[in-house]
């Protein structure tokens, strides 16, 4: 963006002195460089948000399966009344009580979901279960799934993400919350296509 900006100010230093500019282009130029001010103004926000995320404590407590269930199905139903996507939530939990923050596993599901609905054409799967010593959840969407480079070389720091526009941030976010939870995040596309994301959380 402060490329861009730096062009048009140059460009308007080069011809409002001479006043060879008509008033509708000087609006239509300034115009353009307020979209990409905004565009700095997000990627400074998401700095902060970043290092917000690299201090985020992590605070177990005893939870129920049902509990994690209810949560979680909360925010699925709360997003999918505001969306046009079918969503669909599996959970095979076998343990009555696992030591988990919650706040943080929910955290991350809003961001996969979030990030989901930006690629998938029309039906994203939420799936829950434990794996030796962690919770896993898995949000996996009918989209264009990730492109080969994405998957060789994954969660580089502000890199468009597939030329949309974003930072690419997201899944960066989603990654710090896993592992301060001594979890971690892994990316792929599935057998008929689409992506899939799936967090581990450290039962503690």
């Amino acid at each position: 963006p402060l490329t861009v900006l730096k062009g048009y100010t140059d460009f308007l230093e080069e011809y409002i002195p001479s006043d060879q500019m008509q008033p509708e282009k000087l609006l239509q130029t300034t115009g353009k460089m307020s979209v990409h001010v905004k565009r700095i103004q997000h990627y400074v926000n998401m700095m902060a948000e970043v290092q917000r995320v690299e201090d985020t404590p992590v605070t177990p407590k005893p939870v129920t399966d049902k509990a994690i269930c209810d949560q979680l199905r909360g925010i699925i139903d709360g997003i999918k009344r505001n969306s046009a996507f079918s969503m669909s939530f599996h959970t095979e939990l076998h343990r009555e009580t696992l030591n988990l923050d919650m706040e943080i596993v929910q955290r991350v599901l809003d961001n996969l979901l979030s990030n989901a609905m930006r690629y998938a054409k029309s039906t994203i799967r939420v799936t829950v279960n434990c794996q030796d010593n962690y919770l896993l959840l898995s949000v996996s969407d009918d989209g264009g799934g990730f492109a080969q480079e994405y998957l060789e070389t994954p969660f580089i720091p502000f890199r468009p993400e597939n030329g949309a526009g974003h930072f690419g941030l997201g899944l960066n976010i989603c990654r710090t919350l896993c592992r301060n939870h001594d979890g971690e995040l892994s990316i792929g596309n599935g057998l008929n296509g689409g992506a899939m994301v799936t967090a581990s959380f450290k039962i503690r």
